[in-house]
């Protein structure tokens, strides 16, 4: 039986990938970002791959725009079945003179964002007593990084999060997984100097800790690839677990 997947920051990156992948296993593909443009090209280029997309402008932080979303797919004959919360967003927060507003725009979109999407899809999975949903959390988790308070804060609460909801929907059969990518090959690494990617490779002790041992920086597909495993039903006995994606680099 086909089923939907959902994918939160699907326009682009690692949630574009993702939305790929799942296409590939023969999910339809309910693509939720802010940037509609970003959206439609994702939808074509699962066209090109002979899957099924559809796009939709969703604040994932709002719960009008999360809840009207759900609801159209509710409508739907095919089941949904998978929610992988992608979307998010990065910027510096050092400590000192930390602009509190980027502060809470960095935790509305990473942690408010992902509790939302869930919050609204779980009625639909306990309805199926079947769901998988996978949260991308950040290897910052377990190594922590100057400027990135607001960022590590937000993914750390999205990690115990992740805990959480394992426990509360196990007994329905819906599996809540977290992944943990390192640094990736996105379009934000684009704006980085030579120097700052030779530290994150190399290590830099101040900044990146010991570098990456596999000596390359990861892919969107490095972690789309996981995500599918984890919603694969060979990995049925998977839940409440976090799996990093980082070459090594939270090894030390």
């Amino acid at each position: 039986m086909r089923k939907i997947a959902i994918v939160t920051g699907a326009g682009k990156g690692i949630g574009r990938a993702c939305a790929l992948k799942l296409g590939e296993l023969g999910y339809d593909i309910s693509i939720w970002d802010v940037d509609s443009n970003a959206a439609e090209e994702t939808c074509d280029l699962l066209a090109q791959h002979g899957s099924r997309g559809n796009g939709l402008n969703v604040d994932v932080a709002d719960e009008i725009s999360v809840d009207q979303a759900v609801k159209e797919l509710d409508r739907q004959e095919t089941p949904l079945g998978v929610l992988v919360n992608c979307a998010g967003i990065l910027a510096l927060t050092p400590l000192d003179g930390l602009d509190l507003d980027v502060w809470d725009k960095i935790l509305r979109i990473n942690l408010r964002g992902p509790l939302v999407c869930m919050r609204a899809v779980i009625p639909l999975m306990k309805k199926l007593n079947s769901g998988a949903i996978v949260n991308i959390v950040s290897n910052v988790v377990a190594a922590a990084r100057l400027e990135n308070a607001a960022y590590a804060a937000a993914k750390s609460g999205l990690l115990s999060l992740t805990q959480v909801a394992a426990l509360e929907l196990a007994g329905h059969n819906i599996r809540v997984n977290a992944v943990s990518p390192g640094t990736t090959k996105t379009k934000l690494l684009e704006s980085y100097s030579d120097d700052m990617l030779n530290g994150i490779l190399k290590g830099d002790l101040e900044r990146f800790r010991i570098g990456i041992p596999l000596k390359k920086f990861a892919t969107p597909e490095d972690h789309a690839n996981v995500v599918a495993f984890l919603v694969n039903e060979g990995s049925g006995h998977i839940t409440g677990q976090n799996i990093f994606v980082d070459g090594g680099q939270t090894l030390a």
